[in-house]
């Protein structure tokens, strides 16, 4: 469920004017700049996070020899010790599959967006969203990581 929280958090900031649907994912991060496999640069933006249509992927979703597993990228289902910066990097290295805006693709576009929403609240993902989404909403028992003894 984190990504529809994720989500919701990113819509939230929308409607307060803290960013734009359109607004490119470099405003926040300067150093993501995916390319096309030619080479080309293309603009992700907000949006496209938002929707799955930056042309970018998960690793379980290539072959083993796809350029997310050649580059280490960690698709956040195993603990990989990355810093999230670090790992941000790494998906910005790899080729997109499509320009963005003309294809849909799962992927870890919620990932960016969460760096972003970091980014604009001068704040770590877990405390921006217990601000904006669970605290207010009274959702006590929703974090990111389980505590020991919950299940």
């Amino acid at each position: 469920m984190t990504k529809a929280i994720i989500c919701v958090a990113a819509l939230s900031l929308i409607d307060r004017r803290r960013f734009h649907l359109k607004d490119p994912v470099t405003r926040w991060l300067p150093y993501f700049r995916p390319r096309l496999a030619d080479g080309r640069e293309r603009v992700i933006t907000v949006r496209h996070q938002l929707t799955h249509t930056a042309g970018l992927t998960y690793g379980f979703l290539e072959p083993p020899d796809g350029p997310y597993h050649r580059l280490g990228v960690s698709d956040g289902s195993a603990a990989s010790g990355l810093r999230r910066e670090e790992n941000l990097r790494r998906i910005a290295s790899a080729p997109l599959l499509f320009e963005p805006g003309t294809g849909w693709h799962y992927s870890v576009a919620i990932d960016v967006l969460g760096a972003v929403i970091e980014r604009v609240t001068d704040k770590t993902l877990p405390e921006a969203v217990l601000d904006i989404v669970t605290g207010p909403l009274g959702m006590d028992s929703v974090a990111f990581t389980v505590s020991p003894g919950t299940s």
